[in-house]
């Protein structure tokens, strides 16, 4: 019996960690912008936070900045539907966002319109000279 619950938790912890990727877009960035290796010369910030279409993901992602683009790396657990992805600078656009107090810049993707990332002022200030570029 007890095998049965086990087996019930683990499938509906998967399915929820599936939904939130769909609802989130990371599946859809993941379809384009999904990447495996370590990217050589990034700068790594971990425990962070950002906001992806309403999904909060709080204090488990690590973000990476190198002149490729800008990494998003979700911590092992979430890794089976939330997949590496580095976004180029070049599909980045940002703007101010002032209806949070957490969050204050909303990051849009060029080619997934349709997919919102919120990050703080302090994420902010450590892409932006990349975002001029």
């Amino acid at each position: 019996m007890d095998y049965v619950f086990l087996l019930f938790f683990t499938g509906f912890c998967c399915l929820i960690l599936y939904h939130l990727s769909v609802k989130s877009g990371w599946q859809a960035l993941a379809k384009s912008f999904r990447y495996k290796t370590k990217v050589k010369r990034a700068y790594y910030y971990r425990f962070q936070s950002i906001s992806m279409n309403n999904v909060h993901v709080k204090s488990c992602l690590t973000i990476g900045i190198s002149e490729k683009g800008l990494l998003l790396i979700p911590f092992f657990i979430f890794s089976l539907f939330h997949k590496k992805l580095l976004i180029p600078w070049k599909y980045i656009s940002t703007e101010e966002y002032n209806k949070s107090i957490f969050y204050k810049h909303r990051l849009l993707i060029s080619n997934h319109q349709s997919i919102v990332i919120l990050i703080t002022k302090k994420q902010f200030n450590r892409i932006s000279k990349h975002l001029q570029a």
